[in-house]
């Protein structure tokens, strides 16, 4: 096919920039698992053992972060809906039948669908603030527990 002929969805800048997520996503969950669990150490080789794995975790989990917020950055545009995202949520049903006649509306960047990933990223984001929050909560309320427990039998 010729070059002239292509649709470019994503530009190099984004291309590369999507592969940065996708490259310490799974560095991130290999060491992440290496960490979480001593059965599963032996995952911690892949970034050189167990300390350069606790030293590196973090720092590639602020490249990921970064390079992720670049992307949000970048396609935010592409998340808004417009006439022909609507087309197309009208539509669907014809491509759940797989009825031939449809003919899909181009939408570039699938706005409905990354605007729905963008929201379940936003709701997975609130939650893990909660978790964290509540954690730390938690942690003092144990501490306290376990402090009045001791103090408790000493006396």
């Amino acid at each position: 096919m010729k070059k002239h002929n292509l649709i470019e969805r994503y530009d190099d800048a984004e291309r590369i920039i999507h592969w940065i997520v996708a490259i310490t996503f799974v560095l991130l969950a290999l060491s992440g698992l290496a960490l979480f669990h001593p059965s599963l150490f032996f995952l911690s080789s892949v970034l050189g053992g167990g300390t350069w794995t606790r030293i590196l975790h973090p720092f590639i989990g602020l490249v990921m972060f970064v390079a992720f917020c670049g992307l949000a950055v970048r396609v935010w545009r592409a998340n808004i809906l417009d006439r022909k995202d609507k087309q197309w949520l009208k539509q669907a049903d014809d491509v759940i039948a797989n009825r031939e006649e449809f003919r899909a509306v181009f939408v570039p960047h699938m706005r409905t669908q990354t605007t729905a990933h963008w929201w379940r990223e936003l709701r997975a984001g609130v939650c893990r603030l909660r978790r964290i929050a509540l954690g730390s909560q938690r942690r003092a309320i144990d501490r306290t527990v376990v402090a009045s427990i001791e103090s408790g039998r000493r006396a």
